[in-house]
């Protein structure tokens, strides 16, 4: 019974640290950032200015194959991922939608 409590309490202590996240391309130029927590909610906005365009990063999951994310960076030194897949085209994609929504260029091929 014990294990079920450390489990179910180092679950829950899992879950409470990570996030839901939203991103809104705003009409005036901004982009909306939303981390939702289970009971909390982070939001902060972002001007096309203060962020560079989204690109492809690879990464190896546990099995050591290839993990995509399709990441944009804000200038402020953090970053957002808008998407994450095994499936590079699905994150190039993402990232072509994203750049053409803020920026009016759909250029993502940007070497890390």
């Amino acid at each position: 019974m014990g294990i079920f409590w450390i489990g179910g309490l180092g679950g829950s202590a899992f879950a409470m640290n990570h996030s839901c996240v939203t991103v809104t391309v705003q009409p005036n130029s901004t982009v909306r950032i939303v981390h939702q927590y289970p009971f909390r909610r982070d939001q902060q906005e972002v001007h096309n200015e203060r962020i560079n365009r989204a690109s492809v990063v690879e990464s190896r999951d546990a099995e050591g194959d290839p993990h995509y994310f399709a990441r944009a960076a804000l200038i402020a030194g953090t970053h957002v991922d808008l998407y994450e897949s095994h499936d590079r085209q699905s994150c190039e994609s993402t990232c072509a939608r994203f750049n053409q929504a803020v920026f009016g260029t759909s250029i993502s091929a940007v070497a890390l």
